[in-house]
């Protein structure tokens, strides 16, 4: 009897985690899970935790630009968060996670008179072959790899529901504003929003 259970008990703890797994894990799991992918530019892993789930656009977002996907990985290679406990009702759940990224706005008012700068200086120089969105992109780079970049640090909530068992997130208006307003460092400021 007593062997029976030493075997007993370690199989179920296996069933009962695998079960629990395949439940789709909690809320919060899924929101610091997409955020993972979402710093490694991972859109098919990103799809994963989203209502809808259509990879298709994200991949296009990405691709569309090496360099452009070079700044970005940088952005966000500085990104950091902290995921809150969950409030969960019934098949809905509502997430905060305190994200931290690079503060744009105050990046832009750094390098935007720079690009400038750089960008008549190449017009008048008959020598002069630099490209002005290749050396604005540099600038943009050295700016973020720089460890006095200042940073910014917003609460975002995630609207979640519980779809076959699965927590997805619910890109809803508010859900995306506050998510985009977080990772972007609060750019929308500079448009007035």
């Amino acid at each position: 009897m007593k062997r029976a259970t030493r075997i007993l008990i370690p199989i179920m703890i296996l069933l009962v985690s695998t079960m629990l797994a395949g439940c789709g894990g909690s809320p919060d799991k899924t929101v610091a899970r997409f955020l993972d992918a979402f710093r490694a530019m991972d859109s098919a892993k990103m799809s994963k935790y989203v209502v809808g789930g259509d990879e298709s656009q994200v991949v296009a977002e990405f691709q569309k630009d090496s360099r452009s996907n070079q700044l970005l990985s940088t952005l966000l290679g500085k990104m950091t968060y902290k995921v809150q406990k969950p409030a969960i009702s019934n098949d809905t759940a509502t997430v905060s996670a305190i994200i931290t990224c690079v503060d744009v706005p105050e990046l832009l008012k750094d390098v935007a008179p720079k690009a400038v700068g750089q960008a008549v200086s190449s017009l008048f120089n008959k020598n002069s072959d630099q490209d002005a969105g290749e050396s604005t992109m540099q600038l943009m780079e050295n700016a973020i790899k720089d460890s006095s970049v200042e940073m910014t640090t917003v609460n975002t909530e995630f609207a979640l529901v519980r779809e076959n068992g699965k927590w997805l997130i619910d890109f809803s208006d508010t859900s995306s504003r506050s998510f985009v307003k977080a990772v972007t460092g609060n750019l929308s400021q500079v448009f007035g929003e």
